[in-house]
């Protein structure tokens, strides 16, 4: 029987590979074909997620069909990467029977293991767990296998794990894997033991994987990571002038792709879009009789006529705001499209709005039915004014959130407050002059929840943009304000009026530009929150009136009561 094929597999992303250099550590192999797999990348300004998913698709597009019409051919990988990026690769490889990894002699610069026996490397593994826990929780697992990965240095990234598990590689040095049989021992013990801890944690829900070894090892332990076996692999990058040293800066498996959405999720979305649809024909209506009348003079304020609120409550930057009654309201209409990109999008040459069933399930399952029409209403009102005022577009949006982002929240607060403001005049004869302080703090809940609806599960169970925190934080703050204002004129001063508040604790990373609180880290540093009253900055850590640890655990289930609870408490607080 012939000699199986190698299809030879570089992956030059730190340095480069030579064919040549791979060819001569592979002998007289017959071989394949030879395969890069070389997104960009800079150590400089590493975008950790963007290589990930340019990875999977040169892995498409240049190995798996190759390997599916030839099953029998051994892959070799010769790896200069991060070794969070070798380890994921070495995952899209692991449905292939047969990989071997090879590591670059940092001396020589030779690709080929100098022997082909089994040498006195020993691996041993430690603190495996025997009890069995059947609630979910969190495992550490660290591999030394180079240098060692000290339990104090991957301590901050991991709040409290049910299980926690080193594999130590002796001698513990470069170059200690003096042959593949070494190699292939040293990620069995690893494997081994993440199954062991499976198997008396069969509910663990997150691995967070630290490693420290050659490139070749740790994408071998990625071929070994079995999608159907293992949960969600959270992988880490050691940066010695960091803190933590340890940065989080992949998800293996990637960010959790959205739920299919079922037959009965479509139906409910028809619901929602119905009374959308509803309620924005009643609003359109509204603005034209506005533009007709003209409403008369002064400010946008002035012209909606809500007793007692005029254009004395207006903060000088948003007195250049304009009237409703022209803009992307006139001849618009909201379409029946199903599936939007970034969940919805104006079209201004049809003039027309779309938005897509996964958003309106979201909104309509953290909105109570009987607020479905203003949740429409301050929707449309805040996305018209940015279309028509703030030139902020589908295509521009992104670009603005991510290079211009503090001028992204001033837009967001604008529009947030202009379009409570004009809702509480569109709603003041179906009930809100009842009590228009309760209206407005309605308006400000529903506000947020729409905002929340925008969070995947999936990645809030991780991490949160900083500036949709800030968002959130911002509003809640406000309800209190409005909570106790003494008057109407007091509480709409109040909502037009922008706090400065903000929560720390995890640490903060940067990817494609924007910037993510990780929740699924902790900091050494406890959690804080902060906010300027006057011109005087006030700070407070966690207590029992402000718990700062609950509002954090809550963000991560997509639950803001106890961070409402924790801001009540320090606005008590403040006012005792």
């Amino acid at each position: 029987m012939s000699a199986p094929r190698t299809l030879v597999l570089l992956h030059p992303l730190k340095w480069g590979i030579t064919r040549e250099e791979a060819l001569e550590a592979l002998g007289d192999r017959p071989i394949a074909g030879i395969v890069f797999i070389d997104p960009a990348w800079d150590d400089a300004n590493p975008t950790w997620e963007t290589t990930r998913q340019a990875q999977e698709r040169l892995f498409e597009q240049r190995v798996r069909s190759h390997l599916e019409a030839n099953p029998n051919d051994v892959v070799a990988y010769f790896g200069a990467a991060p070794i969070p990026l070798a380890v994921h690769l070495g995952f899209l490889l692991s449905t292939w029977s047969v990989v071997e990894c090879y590591n670059q002699d940092q001396d020589t610069k030779k690709w080929a293991f100098p022997t082909a026996e089994r040498t006195a490397v020993e691996v041993t593994p430690s603190n495996l767990p025997t009890d069995e826990i059947e609630t979910p929780g969190e495992v550490v697992l660290r591999v030394s296998a180079s240098y060692p990965v000290h339990a104090v240095q991957v301590r901050p990234a991991v709040d409290s794990p049910f299980a926690h598990v080193a594999v130590d590689v002796k001698p513990l040095q470069k170059g200690q894997f003096q042959s593949l049989a070494d190699q292939d021992a040293a990620v069995s013990t690893v494997i081994n033991a993440v199954e062991g801890v499976l198997g008396v944690r069969p509910q663990a829900n997150r691995l967070h994987l630290f490693m420290a070894g050659p490139v070749g090892f740790c994408a071998s332990v990625g071929t070994r990571l079995k999608a159907t076996i293992v949960p969600p692999v959270a992988l880490y990058q050691y940066n010695a002038a960091g803190d933590p040293k340890y940065q989080h800066v992949l998800d293996l498996q990637g960010t959790a792709p959205e739920t299919p959405l079922t037959a009965e999720d479509r139906d409910f979305a028809d619901g929602v879009r119905a009374a959308w649809n509803e309620e924005f024909q009643r609003l359109v209506a509204w603005v034209r009789t506005l533009a007709r009348v003209g409403n008369g003079a002064g400010s946008w304020v002035d012209r909606l006529g809500i007793p007692r609120v005029t254009s004395d409550v207006l903060p000088d930057d948003l007195r250049a705001l304009p009237a409703l009654g022209v803009g992307p309201f006139k001849d618009s209409s909201l379409t029946t499209e199903r599936d939007v990109d970034g969940g919805f999008i104006f079209d201004p040459d049809d003039r027309a709005w779309s938005v897509s069933d996964r958003l309106l399930c979201q909104i309509g399952r953290r909105v109570d039915k009987t607020m479905w029409g203003r949740a429409a209403r301050l929707f449309f009102l805040h996305e018209g004014l940015h279309v028509d005022q703030q030139g902020v577009t589908t295509e521009t949006a992104l670009s603005i959130g991510v290079r211009h982002p503090m001028i992204a929240e001033e837009f967001d607060f604008h529009a947030d407050a202009w379009a409570a403001i004009n809702e509480l005049a569109y709603s003041w004869e179906l009930g809100a002059q009842d009590d228009p302080k309760r209206w407005l703090r309605d308006s400000i809940a529903v506000n947020t929840e729409v905002i929340w609806a925008f969070v995947s599960p999936a990645q809030a169970s991780r991490r949160l943009e900083l500036r949709r925190l800030r968002r959130l934080l911002i509003w809640y703050w406000q309800d209190l304000r409005v909570r106790e204002a003494a008057d109407l004129a007091a509480a709409a001063k109040d909502v037009l009026s922008k706090p400065v508040v903000s929560l720390s604790g995890p640490p903060l990373r940067s990817e494609g530009g924007r910037t993510f609180l990780e929740l699924a880290c902790v900091s050494e540093v406890g959690p804080e929150i902060a906010l300027l009253k006057g011109v005087r900055l006030v700070r407070y850590g966690s207590t029992d009136a402000v718990d700062l640890g609950a509002a954090l655990a809550g963000l991560r289930a997509l639950d803001p009561g106890p961070l409402k609870r924790a801001l009540a408490g320090l606005f008590e607080t403040i006012r005792g």
